[in-house]
C-alpha cells in the first residue's frame, strides 16, 4: 500500500511540472513572436525615416538601375551608311544612285589569209591554220566569212606577220576588227553598282589579258600548262560576275545582255580548257582561236546594247 501511495505522489508531481513547462514555453513563443515584430518595426523605421536609412536604401537602389542599361545605353548597331545606330532601331534604306558605265570602243588588226561563202566551205583551211599554230577563226561578215590567222593590237605588227606569210606563198591581208562601245545607265545602291562596274571592266579586261598572253605563248615559249592556268583564272572571275548580275533586275535590259555574254564566254573558256593538249603548236592555236572569240562576242555585245 505504502508503494502505491508513493507512486501516486510522483505521478502527480510529473504531471504537475509538465504543465507548468508547457505554460513556459507558450509564454516564451509569445515573448519571441512579440520581440521580433518589435525589431522588424525597428528596422523599418530606421530605413525610411532615419537620414542614415534613406541613404543605405538609395545606395542599394541606384546599384539596381546601374545593372539595368537603359535603351540610350545599349551597344548601337552599324547602319547601311556606315553611321552607328542604336540597337533596335530600323536599318535605313541602302542610298540608290545613277551611274553609266562604258563599254570601251575596239580597234584590233586580224590576219585575214581567206574569204568563204560559209564556214562550212573553209573546214579545210581552218584545219591547216589550227596545226600550224594559228587560230583559223571564222569571222562572219556581210562580205562573207573570213578566215582569220591571228590578231594583233597594232596595224604594224599585224603588216609585218603578213609580209613574212606572203613571202611563204599565202595570200593574206590585214582586216580592221572594229566596235564603237557602249554605255550602260543604271540606277541602283553602292554594292550593287560595284558589281555592274565590276562586270563591265571585266569584259574588256579579258581582251587585253588575251591580245597579251597570244603574243607572249609564243615569243616566250610558255608551256602548255600554263596556258590552263590563266584560261582558268579567267573562267573564275567570269563565274563570279555571272553569279553578282544574276541577283539584280534592271528593267533597260542591259545587265541581261551582259550575263548572256558571260554565259557565253564560259563555253569559250570551257572548251578551250578541255581542249587543251601536251602539243605546243596546238594550244598556241587554240590560244589565239580563243583570243579571236572573245574579241567577236566584245563586239556583239556593244552592238546589241547600243540598240536599247
Amino acid at each position: 500500500m505504502e508503494y502505491r501511495r508513493r507512486r501516486s505522489r510522483r505521478r502527480a508531481r510529473g504531471a504537475y511540472r509538465s504543465a507548468q513547462y508547457s505554460r513556459q514555453s507558450g509564454e516564451g513563443g509569445i515573448i519571441g513572436a512579440v520581440l521580433l515584430l518589435l525589431m522588424t518595426a525597428a528596422l523599418v523605421y530606421v530605413l525610411v525615416v532615419t537620414p542614415i536609412g534613406a541613404a543605405i536604401v538609395g545606395k542599394v537602389f541606384k546599384h539596381s538601375a546601374a545593372a539595368s542599361p537603359s535603351p540610350s545605353e545599349l551597344p548601337a548597331q552599324q547602319g547601311a551608311d556606315g553611321t552607328a545606330q542604336p540597337q533596335g532601331a530600323p536599318s535605313p534604306a541602302p542610298e540608290v544612285r545613277t551611274e553609266e558605265f562604258d563599254l570601251p570602243p575596239l580597234e584590233l588588226f586580224g590576219l585575214q589569209l581567206g574569204v568563204y561563202d560559209s564556214a562550212a566551205n573553209a573546214q579545210g583551211m581552218i584545219s591547216s591554220l589550227r596545226s600550224l599554230g594559228a587560230a583559223g577563226y571564222a569571222l562572219s561578215t556581210d562580205e562573207g566569212v573570213r578566215i582569220l590567222a591571228s590578231c594583233y593590237t597594232t596595224e604594224a605588227a599585224a603588216n609585218s606577220v603578213c609580209k613574212r606569210l606572203t613571202e611563204q606563198g599565202y595570200a593574206g591581208v590585214v582586216y580592221p576588227i572594229k566596235c564603237s562601245g557602249a554605255v550602260i545607265r543604271s540606277q541602283a545602291d553602292e554594292r550593287r553598282l560595284s558589281a555592274i562596274g565590276a562586270s563591265v571592266q571585266l569584259a574588256k579586261s579579258l581582251i587585253d589579258r588575251l591580245n597579251d598572253e597570244a603574243i607572249r605563248f609564243d615569243s616566250e615559249e610558255r608551256s602548255v600548262e600554263y596556258a590552263s592556268a590563266i584560261a582558268n583564272e579567267m573562267l573564275e572571275k567570269i563565274r563570279s560576275c555571272r553569279a553578282a548580275l544574276s541577283e539584280m533586275e534592271d528593267d533597260t535590259g542591259a545587265l541581261g545582255l551582259i550575263e548572256e555574254h558571260f554565259v557565253e564566254l564560259t563555253g569559250c573558256f570551257t572548251r578551250f580548257i578541255s581542249a587543251v593538249s601536251e602539243n605546243r603548236v596546238e594550244t598556241s592555236g587554240s590560244l589565239k582561236h580563243l583570243q579571236l572569240e572573245v574579241i567577236d562576242r566584245y563586239c556583239a555585245l556593244c552592238s546589241r546594247l547600243g540598240g536599247l
